[in-house]
């Protein structure tokens, strides 16, 4: 009798497809969440609260330039291109 393929129970680990940020203000701070899209769906995280919108955009940048550089299917990052 041939089963059919079930994933582990613990620890799964779904491959991101892709990952984004947004920096949001709550309460007179800026708070960064992380955007990721799974097989399965779309997940968001906050990953950072800061004092002004400068600095939580740029640690929003930091996180998606080092989650992007685990994708398989990533486009080539440009510093210079804003598209």
């Amino acid at each position: 009798m041939e089963r059919d393929w079930e994933p582990p129970d613990f620890p799964y680990v779904e491959e991101a497809m892709s990952a984004d940020y947004t920096v949001v203000e709550e309460s007179g701070r800026w708070i960064v969440y992380l955007d990721v899209v799974l097989a399965s769906g779309s997940v968001r995280r906050k990953i950072g609260e800061h004092h002004d919108f400068s600095r939580a955009d740029h640690a929003g940048r930091i996180f998606v330039r080092n989650a992007t550089r685990q994708l398989r299917n990533r486009k080539p990052h440009n510093e210079g291109d804003l598209t």
